[in-house]
């Protein structure tokens, strides 16, 4: 940290600065940068007209002036003025965006430091302006929203929500019997997203309850957002949801009626609403009651009227918002259909899975062997598993609207008993890496029993080259003429590199190809904008990849190479039109 002394000398000319100890700091109990510098600063503001004394609090960050410091307001005079746009619940002021990648000139950071006092004066003297608070608490609603403004009040983030249109005839709940991680209250609209979700759900084995839920108009302005049972009555009572309402508390538990509304902000669309808690006092001894309290009579009594309202957040899990939140734009998804999943493939799953692609058909008929983990997507827990349903599980835990299909098979079998398992997607990708299934899955083109384009990859020993064939339909024949006379292969034929290559433990069933998962990677990735070209972009040209490894290693290894080889450079990619 920089010497704060320059800074305290030049505060102290307009303000009154005091740098608290140790034991003023944790009296305070704020959550401040622990054991780092915290000034108190007394100075003044008028607000509404009338002069006031104001006592913030300066905490350094021990990596100041690269972190910026975060200033509090003291409790007492939050009390008296609370409830301010851009005051968090733990009392610290937001000056800047921290989302975004602010930059200060060191030289100037006294002016920094007396820009944040400055700003958090301001905010709380914008706070006289009743239409800039609403517009501000709208703008800032979840954070207020998720406050608990007593001992008795209770806020969750317990909701996600797939709506695409908040029509209360289109909304649709249900609460879940095992939670997902924090989440227990789904949202929905009927369709594909829903479609998808459900089918997650089913996969993950995870059973649900439908509940009822009442849309209202978001009439919430400013805080505090607290609401007991008798004030949520009051607001639905004179809605035309009422009677519903009614009918839903005398059909089902207290727990399985949810209100609802939006909260809409530049162009963004939040969820927010709350649940009634059941309530576990044994009603039917309460006194002067004979009979059980009906969940209406809960909700209206002089007792149980008082008490708070479970409110809720809902995350927005919608696949428009998460692309949008991960690319910025809505992107038409695509579909696949990967055959082999040995090192290759697997580890294409990882490049595979960041694209627009919502559906994936996996063909594989192997389990995952030990000897495999150290380049394989899947690591030592899926061991004996068959590869398949352990890339199926990876990926539905990583996007649940991805439709995942698999089937146990070879490939050379699902071309000839289940070909529409192949034409259903977009593309099919081949990592078998043996010539002669590559032919015959190329002949089914030819045959007109497989209809989309192919893209074939495979690699030689060591990775001494990595290829990818992208193979439009109508260039099969041209293609099958090029696998079986391959003329950019790093490697040569010749019998002594055999040798070098094919490696064995032991038996005759033990042998194979060497190469590291480091080289691998550097090979997908290397490919992986030609790849998105072909399958996002449409670029239909059918087009030779050729990735050329390390030519030192190979020298090293004594192996003979290619003349195509010799002629190029480690770690460049070759492209040649087919």
């Amino acid at each position: 940290m920089i010497n704060l002394e320059p800074i305290f000398n030049y505060l102290i000319k307009t303000d009154t600065c005091k740098v608290l100890s140790n034991n003023e700091v944790q009296n305070l109990d704020y959550h401040f940068h622990p054991n780092c510098p915290v000034w108190e600063i007394e100075t003044e503001i008028t607000y509404k007209g009338v002069s006031k004394p104001l006592t913030l609090y300066m905490n350094f960050p021990d990596d100041f002036p690269y972190s910026i410091p975060k200033i509090f307001i003291k409790k007492e005079i939050y009390e008296e003025i609370k409830f301010i746009p851009h005051i968090n619940k733990d009392f610290s002021i937001c000056i800047f965006d921290e989302g975004l990648n602010n930059t200060f000139p060191i030289k100037s950071i006294i002016d920094i430091v007396e820009y944040i006092i400055h700003q958090a004066k301001y905010i709380i003297k914008s706070s006289e302006d009743e239409e800039y608070n609403i517009k501000e608490f709208k703008k800032e609603f979840k954070a207020y929203w998720e406050i608990e403004y007593g001992n008795h009040d209770k806020t969750s983030n317990l909701g996600l929500h797939l709506l695409n249109s908040t029509n209360p005839e289109l909304i649709k709940g249900i609460r879940l019997k095992n939670k997902l991680s924090n989440y227990e209250i789904i949202l929905y609209n009927e369709g594909h997203s829903w479609d998808s979700f459900k089918k997650y759900l089913d996969y993950k084995t995870v059973k649900y309850d439908i509940i009822n839920v009442f849309v209202i108009d978001n009439i919430f302005t400013t805080p505090p957002y607290d609401l007991t049972y008798k004030q949520s009555l009051e607001i639905i009572r004179n809605l035309k949801i009422y009677n519903e309402f009614k009918l839903s508390l005398k059909a089902s538990n207290i727990d399985n009626t949810l209100v609802i509304f939006s909260n809409i902000t530049d162009d963004r669309t939040e969820i927010y609403g709350w649940i009634y808690n059941n309530l576990l006092i044994p009603l039917s001894t309460l006194k002067g009651t004979r009979k059980k309290l009906s969940n209406l009579e809960i909700l209206e009594h002089p007792i149980f009227g008082n008490s708070n309202v479970h409110r809720m957040t809902f995350d927005d899990l919608t696949p428009e918002r998460l692309q949008l939140r991960t690319s910025g734009i809505i992107e038409e998804h695509k579909s696949i259909v990967i055959s082999g999943l040995g090192s290759v493939g697997s580890n294409l799953i990882h490049f595979i899975k960041n694209l627009p692609i919502n559906r994936i058909h996996l063909i594989d008929d192997e389990g995952l062997r030990l000897e495999n983990i150290n380049r394989h997507f899947l690591g030592f827990n899926y061991i004996n598993n068959r590869k398949v349903q352990a890339i199926k599980d990876q990926l539905i835990n990583s996007n649940p609207f991805c439709e995942v299909d698999v089937l146990t098979k070879k490939v050379q079998i699902v071309v000839n008993e289940n070909p529409n398992f192949i034409n259903d997607c977009d593309f099919h990708v081949v990592c078998i890496g043996e010539t002669m299934i590559e032919n015959l899955i190329l002949n089914s083109v030819i045959e007109n029993k497989i209809t989309k384009p192919i893209i074939l990859f495979w690699v030689e020993p060591f990775l001494a080259s990595g290829q990818m064939l992208f193979i439009n339909p109508i260039d099969s024949k041209k293609a099958i003429d090029l696998i079986n006379n391959f003329e950019y292969n790093i490697l040569s034929s010749e019998i002594s590199n055999r040798d070098k290559t094919y490696l064995k433990e032991g038996t005759c069933q033990s042998g194979y190809f060497p190469y590291s998962s480091t080289y691998l990677i550097q090979f997908l990735s290397a490919i992986f904008p030609y790849l998105k070209a072909h399958i996002i972009e449409g670029n239909m040209v059918s087009t030779i990849y050729s990735w050329i490894g390390d030519k030192d290693l190979l020298e090293t290894l004594q192996l003979e190479i290619t003349d195509f080889a010799k002629s190029q450079s480690s770690y460049n990619l070759i492209i040649n039109h087919l």
